[in-house]
């Protein structure tokens, strides 16, 4: 495009010469201004620009228009100015023709001066003239070497015309240029496919020029082509090749061995399986072979095994050769140790394990070795029983008559079926926690679970052994065989006494007239106007008058004591009489059922009256109270939450009467809550619920857990509903907190991914006594 332009400016340059008008007007300096000034006086007064005249000759100018002297220009059709001919060749005007004055190059369109004349242009001047796209070429001149400037790919020696610049010959421009024979093929570049014009054999894909064409390669031309790894040999239509010829692998060679890309002769390490060779690279006249390869016989095999089917096979301790590491026949090194007498280089050589001076020799049990037969270093079968940790074969083998499942002597335990360690007889006695049962072996009483040893044997208990045994309570008395124990003997429950009360002594409970700080009011007949009544107190297991109090009850029981006539129905009670801490309030008492003296205990008189607390051990989603009973539901995940109501006056049974819990799950969609889990622990969170289900627990908190749950009774474990009623399981059975309990704890549990949780207590009452 540059030189396109080019061409256009000077077909323009030339047309101008040849046009008229004032043009501009020509540039001088002030040595031209001088000149003329000079010519002016020299010249006898040529005017000035500006001054009249009648013709161009009386101005310096020589140009006269309109009468006036004016500025000399580059189309005023006068040599003046700094112009080397008319209008040209000076700073601002056009080049000059040829045939015209100069004095540079510059000055003329073909660029050439010479002789104070410009030249003609040619395609040998050394100039980028004329229709030149280069310096002499392009245009009308011949083609362009590589990187000169092109319009056209006609102009370029490699016929290739890029971004206006010749380029230099590629074997993919998709011209026949540089060497090449034909098309980007030939020459230097890939050879020409058959068929395709060629000088020479290196000219064509197939290596092979016949009457300046390129022929089909053959396995007979004489020239490596095609797919041949040789010259007509190798590759999958060719014979193999001789030795010394090309290869890509060993199925282009007749000796299937193809090193560094050459055919070479047969080794044993060629990794091909040639000459006499029985595997590759082993046997016959090379090394012996691995197990597992081809043999013809014991010779061809690094262990001298050549078996049935023809293969080496791997050395054994009982294959009759000395081979592998063996020292001697089938002995020593990895395999069993050599007989006394054989050479060895370590213990683990001899059967004996003692190699002294390179000779196996005989063991004995203080050798410091293990050898012979025994199971341990110098201990086992023969030799003394191994200690704790020793090896062993059978319970002989130890010191602990005990061999463990990893063939190890391991301690005295009291459950090996073996007598050992301190034991007096079997797994029973000395250090063990069982002691031994009537019959057994002893060494005192203290082996014994009588307590009685007799001439080394255990005696079986009785009542007047004059030792504290069977289940009795203290010596020879109490429990459930001996006779009841006198007062101040110890006991565990009221049925061990003769006075049937079993209460907490200094040193635990012993047989009293009554429960240690058990209290009784007596007759009335003291304080104001007579009308209190005498205070007795327990104390080391006597009544003790403490003095007198008012007369009120907080407990049904206390009122069926003071009068053994009364009759179930609504009382009052004042739970800690003039403490005023609790208010006085009405209940039921039923003063039948099992002798009577319950007190009947409703939501509202736990929740309004006994201080009912309810504490999140794992909080619900959401919880509140219905008809002062507490309801909880959680989101998915698990709960458990207890409910603890207080009871001054004390107890230490309840039974339910009518109690009811209800399952309060989602309905939509439609969830449900479960029963299965038991609660076995106010605390321990693991014992909270599990396996998908939950429970409803009762007891005392003084104890470590409750004493019964819904899920307890198999009548209600599995239990699974919406919103269904639970009756309690047991409702005539009267439960025991085993001992004097203030406080009355209801605890309740769900588990699961549903919304679902628990009224635990629906409807019904709990009677304390």
């Amino acid at each position: 495009m540059k030189t396109w332009l080019a061409r256009v400016f000077l077909l323009s340059a030339i047309f101008a010469l040849g046009c008229g008008g004032d043009g501009p007007a020509i540039q001088t300096g002030p040595d031209d201004n001088n000149e003329n000034n000079e010519n002016n006086t020299n010249n006898g007064g040529l005017k000035a620009v500006g001054e009249s005249c009648s013709q161009g000759s009386e101005c310096e100018s020589l140009a006269c228009t309109l009468g006036t002297c004016a500025a000399a220009t580059c189309l005023d059709g006068v040599k003046n100015g700094a112009e080397t001919d008319v209008d040209c060749g000076a700073p601002g005007c056009s080049r000059c023709l040829v045939g015209k004055a100069c004095t540079s190059n510059e000055q003329c369109v073909s660029q050439i001066c010479g002789g104070g004349l410009c030249l003609d242009s040619n395609c040998g001047d050394g100039l980028l003239n004329g229709l030149e796209t280069d310096v002499d070429c392009g245009g009308l001149c011949g083609p362009c070497d590589d990187g000169k400037a092109c319009d056209l790919a006609s102009e370029c020696v490699s016929g290739v015309c890029a971004e206006e610049i010749c380029q230099v010959p590629t074997c993919d421009d998709r011209r026949q240029n540089g060497n090449e024979t034909g098309a980007d093929c030939g020459g230097s570049c890939p050879g020409c496919a058959d068929g395709g014009t060629c000088s020479e054999g290196s000219d064509c894909e197939s290596g092979v020029c016949t009457a300046g064409v390129c022929s089909v390669p053959t396995c007979s031309d004489t020239v490596k082509n095609g797919q041949e790894t040789g010259v007509d040999c190798g590759g999958p239509t060719c014979p193999t090749c001789p030795d010394n010829e090309g290869c890509e692998n060993g199925r282009d060679c007749q000796n299937l061995v193809c090193s560094a890309s050459i055919c070479v002769g047969a080794s044993c390490e060629d990794d091909k399986k040639n000459g006499n060779e029985t595997d590759v690279d082993c046997g016959g006249d090379c090394n012996g072979c691995s197990p597992g390869s081809d043999c013809s016989t014991g010779d061809d095999c690094a262990h001298f095994i050549c078996n049935a089917e023809g293969t080496c096979a791997v050395p054994t301790c009982s294959d009759g050769v000395r081979n592998g590491v063996e020292l001697n026949v089938d002995c020593g090194g990895g395999c069993v140790g050599c007989p006394d007498g054989n050479i060895c280089n370590v213990n683990g050589d001899c059967l004996s394990n003692v190699c002294n001076a390179g000779i196996c020799q005989e063991s004995e049990c203080s050798d410091g070795t293990q050898n012979g037969i025994e199971t341990d270093v110098d201990c086992g079968n023969d030799c003394t029983p191994c200690a704790v940790g020793k090896f062993c074969v059978a319970g002989t083998d130890c010191i602990s008559k005990v061999c463990g499942n990893n063939g190890r002597c391991t301690a005295p335990r009291c459950d090996d079926g073996v007598q050992n360690g301190t034991e007096s007889d079997v797994d029973c006695g000395g250090s063990c926690n069982d002691r031994c049962v009537p019959g057994d072996s002893c060494t005192d009483g203290s082996d014994c679970e009588s307590g009685v040893c007799n001439n080394g044997t255990c005696a079986a208990s009785t009542c007047t052994d004059g030792v504290q045994n069977q289940d009795e309570t203290d010596l020879d008395c109490g429990g459930v065989t001996c006779p009841k124990c006198d007062l101040f003997e110890s006991c565990e429950r009221g049925t061990d006494c003769a006075s049937n009360i079993c209460s907490g002594g200094a040193a635990g409970p012993i047989c009293t007239v009554c429960s240690e700080n058990q209290r009784q009011t007596i007759q009335q007949g003291c304080g104001f106007q007579n009308r209190g009544r005498v205070e007795q107190t327990c104390q080391l297991g006597q009544w003790v008058s403490t003095g007198c109090v008012d007369v009120w009850f907080g407990s049904c029981k206390e009122i069926l004591t003071a009068d053994p006539s009364s009759q179930d129905g609504t009382y009052e009670l004042d739970p800690d009489g003039p403490a005023m801490e609790y208010e006085a309030f009405d209940v039921f008492c039923d003063m039948t059922t099992d002798g009577g003296g319950w007190t009947d205990i409703t939501p509202c008189i736990a929740r309004n009256e006994l201080k009912a607390e309810l504490v999140n051990l794992v909080a619900p989603t959401d919880s509140g109270f219905e008809n002062c009973a507490p309801v909880t539901m959680d989101e998915g995940g698990g709960h458990a939450v207890h409910w603890t109501f207080d009871f001054p006056a004390g107890y230490r049974e309840f039974y339910f009467q009518d109690y009811e819990i209800k399952a309060n799950a989602r309905e939509m969609p439609l969830e449900t809550s479960d029963l299965g889990w038991v609660i076995n622990s106010w605390t321990n969170a693991n014992a909270y619920f599990g396996n998908n289900t939950g429970d409803v627990a009762f007891g005392s908190p003084a104890k470590s857990g409750p004493t019964t749950s819904y899920s307890a009774f198999s009548s209600a474990s599995g239990q699974t509903c919406n919103s269904c009623v639970i009756g309690w399981p047991g409702q005539s059975q009267i439960n025991s907190v085993g001992g004097d309990s203030f406080k009355f704890r209801i605890m309740w549990s769900e588990v699961g991914p549903q919304w679902e949780g628990w009224y635990p207590w629906w409807s019904g009452t709990i009677r304390l006594r």
